[in-house]
């Protein structure tokens, strides 16, 4: 005896994979209705991080929908964030979205305060802060369109903008457009500590390292910006240190891996004297020159005097293992 129709039809209406479907859909149509914008945008970002697969029947919808809202006054960080996101895997940009996107950078470039000494004073600005923030984002989105304009907000950008992390967004979208990028703009991003080893990782991932600028290029200045960029975060230090000198350098050989090498640092708070001690690391020998670390990098705070350099060594090793080890 076959099954009714009727039956057939109950049975595809209620498995989860009709269900999911028609949420999927429904999400993506939210996008563009302003009261579903938000958590539309947090699903497909949660989605698209658990399983890419998943969205691929629906690559047309959402690419559609995604340069739509990024043209509409819905567009805010979260939206820019799922286009950076996706781009390239899964949706392609639109020169409409491109000039729109480059047009937004521009109310945030004309208002932003620059100045040369910019790292003097904008850890304790919280409105520069969400600034750069949007502003890195955007310099960073334009990096997958093609349009004119957007680029030409990027050599603005690069050129007029103090801030060397906002250079580096700007810098590697060009690099990633294949424009060229003059040699003293990349040599003021190479020569930050803030952003050194971070803009060497861009150009790795774009296998463009080679360009990157030789005098910058080696391992101790790549942990040292390691160090500093680890130390720049809300909840922990805050800021860039007043100074940062090099400690010691230990290595250690794994089965697995090779060599790897460890960095020790010294490094003073702004207007302070203590020296304060950190490690960043470890690098692979294999790899060197790399920004690739492995999970190390980190500072207890704890005064150079207080302990021997290898103790303090293996002190922090011993916490950041414990830590691993809780994790598995």
């Amino acid at each position: 005896m076959k099954p009714s129709f009727l039956i057939l039809s109950m049975l595809i209406l209620c498995s989860p994979l009709f269900g999911q479907q028609d949420t999927l859909q429904q999400t993506i149509d939210g996008l563009l209705i302003e009261e579903q914008t938000e958590n539309s945008v947090w699903k497909i970002k949660r989605w698209f991080y658990e399983d890419p697969q998943k969205l691929s029947p629906y690559k047309a919808q959402l690419e559609q929908k995604i340069n739509l809202l990024l043209q509409s006054p819905l567009a805010d960080f979260d939206a820019y964030l799922l286009a950076l996101t996706m781009s390239g895997e899964l949706i392609t940009l639109s020169d409409e979205t491109g000039k729109e996107v480059a047009r937004m950078h521009r109310y945030y470039r004309d208002d932003m305060r620059q100045t040369a000494d910019y790292h003097s004073w904008i850890w304790e600005d919280s409105v520069y802060q969400g600034q750069r923030s949007v502003s890195g984002l955007l310099l960073d989105l334009l990096g997958h369109v093609s349009d004119l304009d957007s680029q030409e907000e990027l050599q603005l950008a690069l050129a007029n903008l103090e801030d060397c992390r906002l250079k580096m967004f700007a810098a590697a979208s060009l690099i990633r457009r294949n424009v060229p990028v003059p040699a003293e703009e990349m040599k003021k991003i190479a020569a930050d500590d803030e952003v050194r080893s971070t803009f060497f990782g861009m150009l790795e991932e774009m296998d463009k390292e080679a360009i990157f600028p030789k005098k910058y290029a080696k391992q101790p200045l790549l942990a040292r910006s390691k160090m500093v960029d680890w130390l720049t975060y809300p909840t922990e230090l805050g800021c860039v240190p007043g100074r940062i000198e090099a400690l010691q350098e230990f290595r250690i050989d794994y089965d697995d891996v090779g060599e790897a090498i460890f960095y020790l640092w010294k490094f003073q708070k702004k207007g302070e004297t203590e020296w304060l001690v950190g490690l960043s690391g470890p690098y692979l020998a294999t790899e060197v020159p790399t920004a690739n670390s492995y999970g190390y990098t980190f500072s207890k705070f704890e005064k150079l005097t207080d302990k021997k350099p290898e103790e303090h060594f293996a002190d922090i090793m011993e916490l950041i293992d414990s830590y691993h080890e809780e994790k598995e």
